[in-house]
């Protein structure tokens, strides 16, 4: 949480939280497959 408060400084928003929060979670290529239920890597960089 706090990493995200720093990456999205000085914007300080619901909306700027909620944007931080889904391109973090996004960029670290960690999931769940909704269909396998199984734990999914990106190789992506």
């Amino acid at each position: 949480e706090s990493i995200i408060k720093n990456v999205i400084y000085p914007c300080s928003t619901v909306l700027d939280d909620s944007i931080g929060s889904a391109l973090w979670f996004a960029a670290r290529g960690n999931g769940i497959l909704h269909q396998d239920n199984v734990p999914y890597e990106s190789l992506a960089e």
